[in-house]
């Protein structure tokens, strides 16, 4: 999985590279040391502060569940190897079809009740779900998707409610400033997300083996 993320951040850097894109700087906030700084001035509005760290635990919660899922399914619902990355691709095919289904309602809908919506929606799923489980100790593996009981294929569907928060609060954060502070917002967006996708998968990770799934 890391490979293909890999490769395909490598091939959109060498798009980005030989593309001829011209798109005029705005002139506050074009020299990237003013961006830093206003990075960094950013992070002491309270709002923005609530905001970033909302974006590190959502991509930690989203890449923690991605990268156990499979584990989980092997441990939790005794599915083979193969069953279980089987079942987990689901979760990406859910959140995909969650942020498509997001846009056409954000049209419609304000996205302040779509995230409220989807996050109620998102716990109501866990707690529906969760309580039912047990991990498997002698039951026999499961191979076949035939097999796969119906809790198997509910706890991959959380990813058509929290698909859409994240991107939501993206544009209408960066909707709601002005334009010379979209560049450094977008800085801490980004490194506040790949801060949350590299240590989610690890602090997930250490709450599986401590706590357990």
């Amino acid at each position: 999985m890391y490979t293909c993320c890999f490769a395909g951040h490598t091939i959109i850097f060498l798009f980005l590279v030989v593309s001829n894109v011209q798109i005029p700087a705005p002139t506050a906030g074009a020299n990237w040391k003013e961006d830093i700084k206003s990075s960094l001035s950013l992070i002491a509005v309270p709002l923005v502060l609530v905001f970033i760290c909302s974006a590190f635990f959502f991509v930690m919660i989203e890449q923690g569940i991605m990268t156990w899922l499979p584990r989980f399914n092997e441990k939790i619902f005794s599915f083979s190897e193969k069953l279980s990355v089987q079942m987990a691709s689901l979760l990406a095919i859910s959140l995909a079809v969650g942020r498509f289904v997001a846009g056409w309602l954000s049209k419609k809908i304000s996205w302040a009740v779509i995230v409220i919506g989807c996050a109620l929606l998102s716990i109501a799923l866990l707690l529906a779900i969760l309580p039912q489980l047990n991990v498997a100790a002698t039951v026999t593996r499961l191979a076949n998707i035939s097999d796969v009981p119906v809790l198997g294929f509910m706890l991959p569907l959380i990813g058509l409610f929290i698909a859409p928060i994240y991107p939501l609060l993206n544009s209408t954060v960066l909707s709601h400033l002005p334009k010379n502070l979209h560049s450094p917002m977008s800085g801490l967006i980004i490194i506040f997300s790949a801060l949350g996708g590299t240590l989610g998968s690890r602090i997930v990770g250490i709450l599986f083996g401590e706590v357990g799934g």
